[in-house]
């Protein structure tokens, strides 16, 4: 597996296979977690230029300040894939700098026009989907909005009171 350079994988597969093949580039796990044996096993790889993985519903500033630790490559767009009302930056989530080695991409997942669906079955669908037809990483995404720059949207004018 030493020219393996991309992977699409269960999140399963994690519990039984402890170490990355070593020159992954792309890698995406339909995990929607990260505990420890996913921040091992995905952030080891000094080669992983992209992850994409599903949005932990507990997603936290610390969580992805633990990517931006753990990750010891020079440089990885992780992708993060959920359904659009899902996707918001945690409080207190650091800047964004021109230097940073990690950045923070959401994709959006379409739903049903009933939005009665899974949330977890629609994402893990769409990564196998995309993953088959050779278009997972090219997917449309956003960057993932800093902290700062959500406070100064809500410190913006359409925030003013105005008092008459």
């Amino acid at each position: 597996m030493l020219g393996l350079e991309e992977l699409i994988i269960s999140y399963d597969v994690l519990d039984y296979f402890r170490y990355p093949p070593p020159n992954l580039k792309r890698l995406a796990v339909t995990s929607q977690s990260l505990r420890d044996v996913e921040i091992d096993f995905c952030l080891s790889i000094s080669s992983l230029r992209t992850l994409v993985f599903m949005r932990p519903l507990d997603l936290g500033a610390q969580n992805i300040e633990t990517v931006f630790i753990s990750y010891k490559g020079k440089s990885l767009d992780v992708v993060l894939v959920d359904v659009n009302s899902n996707h918001r930056t945690p409080p207190k989530t650091r800047n964004w700098n021109d230097d940073d080695t990690v950045r923070i991409w959401e994709a959006d997942v379409p739903v049903s026009f009933y939005g009665d669906d899974d949330d977890v079955l629609l994402c893990d669908n769409w990564i196998w989907n995309h993953g088959v037809r050779g278009t997972l990483w090219t997917q449309e995404k956003r960057r993932m909005a800093s902290w700062g720059e959500i406070e100064r949207r809500l410190a913006g004018p359409v925030h003013t009171i105005v008092h008459g």
